[in-house]
């Protein structure tokens, strides 16, 4: 028995090697290297095309128009208060307010960090549109499915939108008094 295939038997726990066997095993060897160097490339291009989709800065309500919002329903979590906000000058500040911002995505499904205000967008049809948590000036996070959120960062901040849903929330309860920490 020669060197080479004195090494083969070794390696494969000492089978008996013949010469239609061992062809036999380097073909389905190649295949097997192709299948997983294809299973390889196509996990690293979805890894890399999910990387960029991460890191790619997004915009927040940016695809709707603020004369098909009618309703805007705000749950303050801090003080408790719910109200809705019908006023198209109140509903354009906010709506715009989220849109022109710039977003980065912070993390998926963390852990359930209070909010400060729930919104609730509704069509003119009455139809929910989108539902968003503020959780401070810079955090928003958006309900993706029952299941599925994402935070998202601005460094910018959301003061002007705040800024409205404080003044919103003290014309409806007088005794409202801002919360010092947001």
């Amino acid at each position: 028995m020669s060197q080479n295939a004195y090494f083969v038997t070794r390696l494969f726990e000492y089978i008996y090697v013949q010469k239609g066997k061992i062809s036999v095993w380097k073909v389905s060897s190649m295949k097997k290297k192709k299948t997983l160097i294809i299973f390889c490339f196509f996990l690293s291009v979805l890894v890399g095309c999910g990387s960029i989709w991460w890191w790619f800065p997004t915009h927040i309500l940016e695809e709707i128009e603020t004369n098909k919002i009618s309703i805007i329903k705000v749950v303050n979590k801090n003080s408790g208060n719910e109200f809705e906000i019908t006023d198209s000058n109140d509903v354009s500040i906010i709506v715009e307010g989220i849109g022109e911002k710039t977003f980065r995505k912070k993390s998926v499904n963390s852990e359930n960090i209070a909010y400060w205000y729930q919104l609730t967008f509704y069509g003119e049809n009455g139809k929910e549109i989108e539902t968003l948590d503020i959780q401070n000036k810079h955090i928003i996070k958006k309900y993706i499915s029952d299941k599925f959120t994402i935070y998202y960062y601005c460094n910018e901040g959301l003061d002007v939108v705040t800024d409205c849903l404080e003044r919103a929330e003290a014309l409806q309860f007088p005794d409202y008094n801002k919360d010092p920490d947001f």
